[in-house]
């Protein structure tokens, strides 16, 4: 019974709470926020669209001499190397039609059994490092999705595989219907849901068109206030969009400017751990048994203690925002509730949408911070530490939430990240990570406390990542608690090196 009951968790809207038509006054302030929009440039322009399909276009022609390549190495000459044996497919941020100018592009082409991930990495990686358009290329192979990085006509792409045990694609193919995932490995699984997941909330929302001008706004807005980045325990692309699809569900007919701020109104008195869903979560589909959300015993006390859950809409429902602690989630709580405060103003023309997008400076926030840095002796090394301990960052918020003589109200990671300049060529790479660090003054006093303790999470956290089986001698790493005063010169001063950390990075890494 356990799994009929998870079954019914999520709080699926059952009918729209407002289908009135935008007012006279909506219209106004919807002008303004799209002017908005277009001074902060989230809007691609058609030029860049073209340039984006052309560079898709190319990739489809190279992924189509690839597969060729292929099925005549083994033998299958008689096979055509049409959409039967692949398509490219998009999804997220691009997909959905919701991505800022200049964003990358995921990508996953769906193969037929002849072809496998091999032959991913033996062929086409080779062909690709032999093209001189075709820049900055990275592949991942150890990751729980393993891609090929690369940058081609100006555009990021991630490239992965998914591989069906079949030897013809239907021209029918529908990806979302959940019998396609029968006999498919793992990662072809975790591959083919970011479509379907894309796919299924185009299928769920009624107004994408206006929806997608909303979201935009929305992933600005939580760069701008630093609750944008997943691996810290914050926003991903994926959980806005579920988030924002559904306030497009609950308002058919809103513009964008309602649907922003109906979206601060919903979720600042959102009642968490409550999930928020699309769809009802199966417990099964067509006895494929996977992991699902809060239905798989072995998993359930893991999956109970997440914060924020916000499910993804298909089969097998995951919770998207499994990193969220009870501080990432106290300070996006209090960035909801400033929304809502900021737009209700906005409405009565007291205030500006630019003030909603107002940049948060984390660093200038707090009067403690927590500075996590780590050395290594050469660039490669670097990397691979700086990777993995970037993944790690939001596990020392865990271990001070956990510690009661820390008395902690918040930790608050800093999405910003710095690399120390290099004093000489000789001197080891240096690489920086803050989180602000707030304490429950109240409770310090009642318990006759000289101030908080953090040196058995620190020490807990330390432990962590010098255990790490891939660390080398010479990666070091070092936990201090600093004053906002003591920050170094090089990330106060507005020029610092500031670096991204990429996801598929996290992942590679996470996966070791």
């Amino acid at each position: 019974g356990g799994a009929c009951k998870m079954a019914g968790l999520v709080q699926v809207v059952q009918e729209p709470i407002s289908t009135a038509d935008p007012s006279e006054r909506d219209r106004q302030l919807n002008d303004t926020l799209m002017q908005l929009m277009t001074e902060e440039n989230l809007l691609p322009t058609e030029e860049e669209e073209k340039l984006r399909m052309r560079a898709l276009g190319k990739l489809n022609e190279i992924v189509r001499d690839f597969i060729r390549r292929t099925l005549d190495k083994k033998g299958f000459t008689d096979l055509p190397a049409d959409d039967t044996a692949y398509r490219l497919r998009t999804f997220g941020s691009y997909r959905l039609d919701v991505h800022l100018p200049g964003a990358d592009m995921d990508t996953v082409v769906i193969v037929i059994k002849h072809i496998d991930r091999k032959d991913m990495f033996e062929d086409l990686y080779p062909h690709f490092e032999s093209r001189s358009d075709v820049k900055d290329l990275i592949k991942v192979e150890e990751a729980r999705v393993p891609v090929i990085k690369f940058t081609m006509d100006d555009f990021e792409f991630d490239l992965a595989m998914a591989r069906l045990p079949i030897v013809s694609i239907p021209e029918d193919f529908d990806i979302t219907d959940d019998r396609h995932l029968r006999g498919v490995d793992t990662q072809s699984v975790t591959s083919l849901n970011g479509v379907r997941v894309t796919d299924t909330i185009m299928t769920l929302v009624p107004t994408m068109a206006t929806l997608k001008f909303a979201i935009r706004c929305l992933k600005l807005w939580a760069k701008r206030r630093g609750v944008y980045k997943n691996v810290l325990g914050f926003l991903g692309g994926i959980s806005i969009e579920i988030m924002a699809a559904r306030i497009g569900q609950m308002y058919p007919k809103a513009l964008p400017c309602k649907l922003l701020s109906a979206f601060f109104m919903v979720y600042s008195s959102w009642q968490w751990p409550m999930p928020v869903g699309l769809v009802d979560i199966k417990p099964n589909s067509c006895d494929l048994n996977l992991m699902v959300w809060m239905s798989c015993p072995q998993f359930e006390m893991s999956d109970k203690r997440h914060e924020m859950p916000i499910i993804t809409p298909v089969y097998p429902s995951q919770n998207a925002t499994a990193n969220v602690s009870r501080s990432t989630l106290k300070i996006m709580t209090e960035e909801f509730v400033r929304g809502k405060e900021l737009c209700k103003k906005i409405e009565m023309g007291q205030a500006e949408w630019s003030e909603l997008f107002e940049p948060l400076d984390v660093l200038n926030k707090y009067v403690h911070y927590l500075q996590v840095s780590i050395k290594a002796p050469d660039k490669a090394q670097y990397s691979m530490w700086k990777g993995f301990t970037e993944a790690n960052i939001r596990n020392v918020v865990t271990c001070l939430e956990r510690e009661r003589e820390a008395y902690l109200d918040r930790a608050h990671p800093c999405q910003r990240n710095f690399a120390r300049p290099k004093e000489s060529d000789d001197a080891e790479y240096e690489h920086y990570w803050y989180l602000g660090l707030k304490f429950d003054m109240e409770r310090i006093k009642r318990d006759k406390r000289k101030g908080p303790n953090i040196t058995a999470p620190i020490l807990d956290f330390k432990r962590r990542l010098m255990d790490w089986k891939r660390r080398e001698e010479g990666m070091k790493i070092l936990v201090t608690s600093v004053k906002h005063k003591d920050l170094p010169s090089f990330v106060t001063n507005p020029e610092a090196e500031e670096e991204t950390m990429d996801p598929a990075m996290h992942e590679l890494i996470q996966g070791q």
